[in-house]
């Protein structure tokens, strides 16, 4: 049995139940979960982190995240375009460069890596470009490269089944059948799947969006999720005009059709959900299912605006008794993906929306987003938070330092960190320190990228 300590941190915010923050706080963690939580604990250890002048967080959750997407960032042609034109660049580059398997490993070894140094120990991965005549191992690849950082990882497969051809927006390349994506996800599930507790590795299932997937594909994978545990389902929705489709196609809004596939309640989530009807957040509050909310993109891409979404009304839906949480989605229109960064920007972001102040979205309302929200939102009941029996997934941040100067909270300043963790800590082992990854060469993680993302774009 291996242990670790973390010892005499300033402050450990548990993000348990009661939200306890507690000072001058020791950490014991045994093999991979956490033992004992409280100050002056009696324990040795085989390792111990000294966290004077440190912060301890449960390790930070991005519940959305496309890690193909670190290949194209700050690409000029996606720069300052809604977002039908940056699809459609990106469809005219996959159709003569597609994205490979190769390449979207050393894509997410670097998505991982950012992640992981920032303080960063879970991500999901929603992977839906799957063009004709490319090897289908993406999933594979990616979770390859958790295992390589150390990362626990939720990839999910996605998809695109509803083409030109059937009526649907999406080009032809970039269509599978629905046997094609069944067969493929069933042999995920055989190969990666793991429900039990402490898991390193889930899948989930995740066709892009209604105006990219038949009907057909949402019951049936409502089925599969019905009869797999650990599994959940996830979709986007709304980001931008993305119900326009779904009223010329079926007559009714997108949800509405995803309510008649059985897509609804806690073991779904829709990415974004910038609706602008009060009834679509009371149906979504009422039923439980966990809204991720992506806002830097949203207001990256213009999805926000006249004519198009509204702004995602985080307190109206907690309100409401809705599950919300945080993800960063795509880096290709994202550039940074910084946890960290986008936290910020929800918080900020919801505030013209209040008169009232009191009714803010606050750092530690966003904290809860990031850690045992976005756990909840992945069908995790053993992330999340630090307390005896919980995964040992931790971030620790030294505060002493001139980017956390003068403050006096250092929870709410902990978005002003110079984003790199004294540990990262996942599944009981340091994962990365003093902003360095400890069991990978991340100098070479970022020359590797590099060659592939300039493989792929002229």
């Amino acid at each position: 049995m291996s242990t670790l300590l973390i010892k005499d941190a300033d402050l450990v915010v548990t993000m348990n139940d009661e939200r306890d923050e507690i000072a001058s706080c020791d950490v014991l963690v045994r093999d991979n979960a956490i033992a004992e939580v409280g100050p002056n604990l009696d324990a040795e250890a085989d390792e111990t982190i000294d966290a004077r002048g440190c912060i301890v967080i449960p390790g930070l959750i991005n519940s959305h995240n496309h890690m193909w997407g670190t290949l194209y960032r700050a690409w000029p042609e996606l720069q300052d375009v809604h977002g039908d034109d940056w699809f459609a660049a990106l469809a005219r580059i996959w159709h003569d460069r597609p994205v490979t398997p190769e390449a979207l490993y050393a894509g997410a070894l670097a998505n991982m890596g950012q992640h992981v140094i920032i303080g960063g120990t879970t991500s999901a991965d929603h992977h839906w470009v799957y063009r004709n005549g490319v090897p289908k191992d993406f999933v594979d690849r990616t979770i390859d490269a958790a295992r390589a950082i150390g990362m626990r990882f939720h990839p999910s497969r996605g998809c695109m089944t509803l083409g030109e051809k059937a009526g649907g927006n999406m080009p032809e390349i970039l269509i599978e059948s629905e046997d094609e994506v069944l067969d493929h996800t069933q042999d995920l599930i055989d190969r990666f799947h793991d429900p039990e507790k402490y898991s390193m590795c889930r899948i989930h299932l995740s066709p892009t969006g209604v105006y990219s997937d038949s009907e057909a594909m949402f019951k049936e994978f409502r089925k599969l999720c019905d009869v797999t545990p650990g599994t959940t389902l996830k979709v986007h929705l709304y980001h931008g005009d993305g119900d326009k489709s779904a009223v010329e196609r079926y007559g009714v809004p997108a949800m509405q059709v995803l309510e008649r596939c059985g897509w609804e309640g806690p073991d779904t989530m829709y990415y974004h959900f910038d609706t602008t009807d009060d009834d679509e957040r009371r149906r979504a509050a009422e039923a439980g299912t966990w809204i991720s909310i992506c806002l830097a993109v949203d207001l990256r891409m213009g999805f926000l605006g006249p004519g198009r979404g509204g702004f995602p009304r985080v307190r109206e839906i907690q309100e409401m008794g809705g599950n919300v949480c945080f993800g960063t989605t795509n880096p290709a229109n994202n550039e940074s993906s910084c946890v960290l960064d986008d936290m910020r920007v929800l918080m900020l972001a919801q505030r013209p929306l209040l008169d009232e102040a009191e009714r803010w979205i606050t750092a530690r309302d966003v904290l809860w987003m990031a850690t045992k929200g976005a756990a909840m939102g992945l069908g995790r009941d053993d992330l999340g938070s630090i307390e005896p029996g919980m995964c040992a997934d931790m971030a620790v941040y030294d505060v002493t330092k001139i980017d956390m100067a003068g403050n006096h909270d250092p929870v709410v300043f902990l978005y002003a960190h110079n984003r790199e963790t004294k540990a990262t800590i996942i599944n009981g082992e340091v994962a990365a320190r003093d902003g360095r990854l400890v069991n990978v060469d991340q100098d070479e993680i970022a020359r590797n990228c590099n060659i592939e993302a300039k493989k792929l774009v002229a």
